[in-house]
């Protein structure tokens, strides 16, 4: 009878299981150290693109604030030519005159910053792609500071305008300014035609009440330009240090 000896494979040694572990791992962190390095430098080129964008929003703003400024500042004599008019407007024939009235209403509306890049950023937040903590907290004061003051002052700057018309439309014959709103759409607007608004008030007591509300309405403009001056030194500050952090233009 025949006897089949069995044959028997040799056992592998602990360290070659050892070894295929290692390398197995190895394999794996690798790995997820090139994936990670590849996130890292997707998020540092978005981080970039958001940034560079945030200067060209700044720019604007500076400009705009700049802009508003020299406006509201040309202002600032013609309120002292409508005190005296309503200090006595019979010396004047009770007509306040056309570049009186034009030069102290609202020229070209307020500015709101839309801060594109900032609504982006925490619409999708990606706040979290910005690594520097300066320039995110002086991002997150600026603003704060144009939803907070800037704009409480900008209302108040369009609450009173809203006022100074109406009280043109009640206490003057708007005869003339019909007149020219006709010139203007025809493109012939005469500097030197009389499109004096006529005041039809005697009663002294209502006359100081429009007194009183347009040194209301430059106050509110003298505080406007003082918001104004503040943003946009704050927006240079904060375009200065992005620009001085990142390396960019």
């Amino acid at each position: 009878m025949e006897v089949h000896a069995h044959s028997h494979s040799e056992r592998k040694k602990w360290t070659h299981y050892l070894w295929e572990f290692l390398m197995l791992f190895l394999a794996v962190f690798c790995g997820f150290l090139a994936e990670n390095q590849r996130e890292h430098m997707v998020e540092h080129k978005k981080e970039k693109e958001y940034l560079s964008s945030l200067i060209a929003d700044l720019k604007y703003d500076t400009s705009q604030f700049n802009l508003k400024t020299r406006q509201f500042e040309e202002k600032f004599p013609f309120f002292d030519s409508l005190f005296v008019f309503f200090n006595n407007p019979e010396k004047f024939n009770n007509k306040l005159p056309y570049k009186y009235w034009k030069q102290t209403e609202l020229i070209s509306a307020t500015y709101i910053p839309a801060e594109p890049t900032l609504q982006q950023l925490k619409s999708s937040g990606n706040f979290r792609l910005l690594s520097n903590k300066k320039v995110l907290d002086s991002m997150l004061v600026y603003e704060s500071h144009i939803n907070g003051s800037y704009l409480l002052q900008t209302n108040y700057v369009l609450e009173f305008y809203k006022r100074q018309l109406q009280t043109k439309e009640k206490y003057f014959d708007n005869t003339n300014f019909n007149r020219y709103l006709d010139d203007r759409y025809q493109g012939k607007i005469d500097s030197s035609d009389d499109y004096s608004l006529i005041l039809m008030l005697t009663d002294k007591v209502h006359i100081k009440e429009i007194y009183n509300l347009y040194i209301t309405v430059k106050s509110t403009n003298l505080y406007y330009i003082d918001q104004l001056k503040a943003r946009r030194d704050e927006a240079g500050r904060l375009l200065t240090l992005i620009q001085k952090e990142y390396d960019l233009k």
